[in-house]
């Protein structure tokens, strides 16, 4: 998603939002963005509990997202 969505708000929301739920899970430390489609996230965390966090994300924005890439496809 973060590939294709490249003005705001969508791309702020979606950084936003991924930094905070990655950060909020158990045992992750610090976050910090790579790329377009990459955060990097200290600590221990556990990987299922990571991609949980990330869908949840993808999934509250999936409606939006489709809707821009209709209109900006």
């Amino acid at each position: 998603m973060a590939e294709f969505l490249r003005e705001d708000p969508l791309e702020g929301e979606l950084r936003e939002r991924m930094a905070a739920a990655l950060v909020g899970v158990a045992g992750a430390g610090e976050v910090a963005e790579d790329d377009r489609e990459v955060w990097l996230v200290t600590g221990s965390p556990s990987g299922e509990a990571l991609i949980r966090a990330a869908a949840g994300v993808v999934d509250g924005l999936a409606h939006r997202a489709r809707a821009y890439l209709d209109a900006h496809g």
